[in-house]
């Protein structure tokens, strides 16, 4: 799903309105959008807290990604050195796990517009998580030609020796990781490749080859032969093959 350029701010503050209207002590005094070049975030926000003041200053992305979202932190920070006492906050349509890790690590909040949320300034905490990526498609196998799932398949292919995090994978090919992974179906680990492509060193790897749900699946014996090489993840995986598929057929 795309958002309208001419629609995307207004999502975004809306965004930000739907958060800040959960704390009762908050309101809003004004919500300013700064000229371009001017000055050093994308909005500027004034609120009371309490009969305190409290400045916002807010850099809105179209994409949550890591990569980006890098590069939206740096100009708050620098933009944050120049406004003592202002709380940074990243907007975009979707905030992945990692990216709201990092915008911890940094100090900074943010805010999607799933309703996840992250704010942390003086009198304030609030946090909202696990809401779904509104802005995915659904996608059938079609995707695989899709720009960014080339661009994937054009990194993996290209260094067909190297093993890779679901997340390096991503920032490499500059590709959004929520979509492509969940589209090849893959997830984080914490050790053990996620992915990995062998080149077949003879035809005969295909022989008991058979159709499982679309996709080609080499046969319970050859598919052993090739994860028991693999230690960690795969070598689990072999012997639970071995003992829940190759065995009772022997």
């Amino acid at each position: 799903m795309k958002i309208e350029a001419k629609n995307f701010e207004n999502r975004a503050e809306n965004a930000l309105r739907q958060c800040l209207g959960k704390i009762p002590i908050v309101q809003i005094d004004d919500i300013q959008k700064e000229a371009v070049g001017v000055v050093c975030s994308d909005f500027r926000v004034t609120l009371t807290v309490s009969g305190i003041k409290q400045i916002l200053v807010l850099e809105v992305r179209k994409s949550g990604q890591p990569r980006e979202a890098r590069a939206a932190i740096n100009s708050l920070l620098r933009c944050l050195s120049a406004n003592t006492g202002a709380y940074g906050i990243f907007i975009a349509p979707f905030i992945t796990p990692r990216t709201a890790e990092i915008c911890r690590q940094e100090g900074i909040g943010y805010i999607d517009f799933a309703g996840n949320c992250l704010l942390a300034f003086p009198g304030i905490f609030i946090e909202q998580s696990g809401n779904s990526n509104p802005m995915l498609e659904k996608r059938d196998l079609r995707s695989l030609y899709s720009p960014k799932a080339a661009r994937v398949l054009r990194v993996v292919l290209n260094n067909p020796q190297k093993s890779w995090k679901t997340q390096d994978l991503a920032d490499e090919a500059d590709a959004d990781e929520d979509q492509w992974s969940k589209l090849f179906g893959f997830k984080e680990v914490d050790s053990g490749a996620n992915v990995t492509l062998l080149l077949p060193y003879d035809a005969g790897v295909y022989y008991g080859a058979k159709n499982k749900e679309g996709v080609r699946v080499v046969s319970p014996v050859q598919l052993y032969l090739d994860l028991i090489g693999f230690r960690g993840r795969g070598e689990e995986a072999a012997n639970m093959l071995l003992e829940e598929v190759i065995k009772p057929l022997w």
